[in-house]
């Protein structure tokens, strides 16, 4: 029972900060060749060919990635889903308020793509130490689950706007990568270390059970034999 109480302690706390990432906005950088600027954007550098600046972002994708590392599959999963249906009931958690009517919006595909991306990061990553003793899986988890969720949000995205997914992936996708994979690496390196620190200190703490041995004398165990007897 304690058990199951930790886990949906851990699945309500990622829900929670799941929402409130969404929310929190910060300026982050980004570098594109023969595309246009990204919508919101501040720009640094221009020419015919080389686009650089800032746009708007949030910590919505941190807070997913940590919470598909940290949780279990079935958990982290199940997070996603519920933060799906809370936002379609009616409760404006998304970026853009919130109810049926949000599946119309461009981004509905990103968040559509969380639940598989959850099960997917799950099937690519076992977390026991014994069995990922290096961080590179984490990595490659990290940057496989990151293209799964912008392809997926990218078709989506791409229908709304009537474009070639291709075409959507270059203009609006691609210039957002580095600073993503930058952050995600170092997130997964962090929860990496956490990770194994976690079950290592787990596994120390269960100490081997040992036989008891039986230290009477004879005259001890002559009786004890006796009154059995």
């Amino acid at each position: 029972m304690l058990r199951v109480l930790i886990r949906l302690e851990g699945m309500a706390l990622f829900l929670t900060l799941l929402i409130l990432s969404t929310f929190v906005h910060l300026r982050m950088p980004y570098f594109s060749v023969l595309a246009p600027q990204l919508p919101d954007a501040e720009p640094w550098l221009t020419s015919s060919w080389f686009y650089a600046g800032s746009y708007t972002a949030n910590l919505q994708l941190l807070v997913v990635m940590a919470c598909i590392l940290l949780l279990s599959t079935p958990l982290a999963t199940l997070t996603m889903i519920v933060y799906l249906i809370l936002g379609l009931v009616g409760l404006p958690i998304y970026y853009n308020g919130g109810g049926l009517a949000y599946l119309q919006q461009p981004t509905t595909g990103y968040l559509i793509s969380l639940i598989p991306a959850a099960w997917f990061c799950g099937l690519l990553l076992h977390r026991h130490p014994r069995r990922v003793p290096l961080p590179g899986p984490y990595l490659l988890a990290s940057v496989l689950t990151l293209v799964m969720i912008h392809v997926l949000g990218a078709i989506y995205a791409a229908v709304y706007f009537q474009m070639v997914p291709v075409q959507f992936i270059g203009a609006y996708v691609l210039p957002q990568l580095p600073w993503q994979i930058t952050l995600l690496c170092l997130m997964a390196l962090a929860i990496f270390q956490w990770n194994r620190y976690r079950f290592s200190h787990l596994r120390k703490g269960k100490a081997p059970a040992t036989k008891q041995k039986n230290t009477a004398g004879p005259a001890a165990r002559r009786r004890l034999s006796a009154g059995r007897a």
